[in-house]
């Protein structure tokens, strides 16, 4: 074989027959195509408004997607921005006079030798009640407090009676009575007699 591809020995090689059908076919079609030249079509009402709810869907994920990435906050930022945050929420709280608020440990019970009564540090006078059987029924001067076990908060001033009723059904009621305290809670154990058949 020579250089040129054609057979050695000096014959010409014959056309391949396949080669020059495709080349006619795809001359054919090019004519047809510049035959064919026709204005281009406008889409369908439908497939426009298809088309910009695509485009508006997109528009509007990529704005939510940049939205959501600048409410993110970098770690160094979110360091910054929960210190500024807790300097403020302390200001706020000094400027509230929280500063000046006792907190007062719990307890440290004492029992009053004079009257039996066991009392804690509390802001304020409140009276805490405790009954065997529980359930019972509390008043305080008379007034309807709620059931045992039970603390409520009194307003009353230093040295003042107070008198404690326990009621229960089918049981004797019990009476004490409680000296106001200026910051006290007195805790009241009450033990529940039943009451005499008739």
């Amino acid at each position: 074989m020579s250089e040129t591809g054609e057979p050695s020995g000096g014959e010409p090689r014959p056309p391949d027959p396949g080669a020059d059908e495709v080349a006619r076919r795809a001359e054919a079609d090019l004519e047809a195509l510049r035959a064919e030249r026709r204005p281009p079509t406008r889409p369908s009402p439908r497939r426009a408004v298809l088309l910009a709810l695509v485009l508006l869907a997109l528009v509007l994920g990529l704005a939510a997607r940049s939205l959501l990435r600048r409410r993110e906050p970098t770690p160094a930022r979110s360091r910054e921005s929960a210190a500024r945050t807790a300097q403020e929420k302390l200001a706020r709280m000094e400027a509230e006079n929280w500063s000046r608020v006792e907190i007062l440990a719990p307890g440290q019970e004492r029992r009053d030798p004079a009257t039996g009564e066991v009392s804690s540090p509390f802001q304020g006078f409140a009276i805490s009640v405790d009954s065997s059987p529980a359930g019972a029924r509390v008043l305080l001067d008379g007034s309807e407090k709620g059931e045992t076990p039970l603390a409520a908060s009194v307003d009353c001033e230093a040295g003042q009676k107070i008198e404690v009723r326990i009621e229960k059904d089918g049981f004797r009621s019990q009476r004490r009575t409680v000296r106001c305290r200026a910051d006290a809670l007195v805790r009241l154990q009450v033990r529940l007699e039943k009451a005499a058949r008739r």
